[in-house]
């Protein structure tokens, strides 16, 4: 039940008989440091917003999101996006069309639309996954459907539900940690795929 990383440290070693020396303590706080530092995340909103204004040019009946049945509305509500080039794994000679769905104001999921490309999912780089639309485990109005993903909570937006994509295995342990805190009175839903 230890949720400090330090905390968890000591209890382990003290039940294990494991003597902590200058150094090893000292390693672990700089492996500490440097996973703290990459997990800090960047402020987005300015990638978010030209991604979004890319994906008012280009939105048709015939783009991915609309034949899910997902409307510019519900898109421009989560400020959802287009990124013509999205470098996968920062390699230049690798670029897809990629849906930007922001998860917080740091962190996003890449949904590739590239049909030449058999990866859809991608895993963004130095980016903390979390599950989308998260915040609606907030002040809940409605029952809360916890969607596998993304795409799946964006519909349930759509016809007027309230939905968290959980957006794989990945951000579980943040939907964990919100509903450990949830204190509202609407149910909570899985809605997941199997």
């Amino acid at each position: 039940g230890l949720k400090d990383s330090n905390e968890k440290l000591y209890k382990t070693c003290e039940m294990y008989n494991i003597t902590l020396t200058r150094e090893s303590t000292g390693e672990y706080k700089k492996r500490e440091k440097a996973e703290q530092e990459k997990k800090e995340m960047k402020d987005l909103t300015e990638y978010f917003s030209r991604c979004n204004n890319r994906l008012q040019e280009v939105y048709t009946d015939d783009f991915y999101l609309a034949k899910r049945g997902i409307s510019l509305e519900t898109c421009n509500r989560f400020n959802i996006g287009l990124d013509e080039q999205y470098r996968y794994k920062a390699d230049a000679n690798f670029t897809i069309r990629a849906v930007i769905i922001p998860t917080g104001t740091g962190s996003y999921t890449p949904r590739n639309i590239d049909r030449s490309s058999k990866m859809r999912f991608l895993n963004p780089e130095g980016i903390e996954t979390a599950p989308f639309n998260l915040q609606a485990l907030d002040n809940p109005h409605s029952p809360v459907f916890i969607a596998e993903g993304e795409v799946d909570g964006l519909s349930i937006e759509e016809v007027g539900g309230t939905a968290v994509g959980l957006g794989g295995t990945g951000s579980k342990n943040k939907l964990l940690q919100a509903l450990d805190n949830y204190s509202g009175q609407m149910p909570i839903i899985l809605a997941l795929d199997n």
